[in-house]
């Protein structure tokens, strides 16, 4: 009798492992195609804007320039097998730990900068993971103090662009700059939103503060200095 109850328990502990585990894979594949829905429709959006782009100019002095462009550059290509390139994802040492515990990559604040000698132009649609490959150091491609770095490889339906010769791109939204987050923050204790804010802000209050991307990825290696 007393075995009967001990296996009628062990049967039961059992199924809900079972079930419980079988749930977390479920959620947890969802989450990834989730994920991976949300960027391909985000990359859907900003390419019908390729080739389109309008230029603002935040900033004019004599042999400098700094322009705000929306679109995207005529020479944006989309990757057709991102699943067979090895991706290089370039950090910091404690963001790589995050990277390794989470098996993803949160989208930063920065859009895609291109600099010249005489103009620095930020396309604002340009958000997401920004990925290179073993090809390129940090210092190539315009991070060179990121030591650090993991090479990956992306699932077959994920969203890649190709911007230039060595930087891709998984779309998506970025996260807000922490000083900005903390400007935010004061604004809403004191009422009081400045002039050079406003747009921002308004648009925060009206949508949310951006919920930055993240993107599931599989680890091939990783680096720390």
């Amino acid at each position: 009798m007393l075995r009967s109850i001990s296996l009628t328990r062990n049967y039961s502990f059992v199924c809900r492992f079972w079930v419980h585990a079988n749930l977390f894979l479920i959620v947890g594949a969802f989450l990834v195609n989730f994920n991976v829905a949300k960027a391909n429709d985000y990359c859907s959006k900003i390419l019908r804007l390729k080739g389109k782009a309008d230029t603002k100019v935040l900033f004019e002095k004599e042999t400098l320039s700094i322009l705000e462009v929306r679109g995207l550059p005529e020479s944006t290509e989309l990757i057709t097998n991102p699943q067979d390139i090895i991706f290089r994802y370039y950090t910091e040492p404690t963001t790589l730990k995050e990277i390794l515990r989470n098996q993803e990559i949160v989208a930063g604040p920065m859009p895609y900068v291109v600099k010249t000698m005489v103009s620095t132009r930020y396309f604002t649609d340009l958000t997401g993971v920004f990925l290179t490959t073993s090809d390129f150091l940090g210092s190539d491609i315009g991070v060179p103090n990121r030591k650090a770095f993991v090479d990956l490889k992306v699932s077959q339906d994920t969203a890649v662009l190709k911007l230039e010769e060595g930087i891709y791109l998984i779309p998506g939204v970025g996260g807000a700059r922490p000083w900005l987050l903390e400007k935010y923050r004061e604004y809403k204790l004191s009422g009081i939103l400045k002039t050079e804010y406003r747009e921002v802000f308004e648009t925060w209050d009206k949508d949310g503060v951006p919920n930055p991307f993240t993107t599931k990825i599989k680890i091939v290696r990783t680096h720390f200095p």
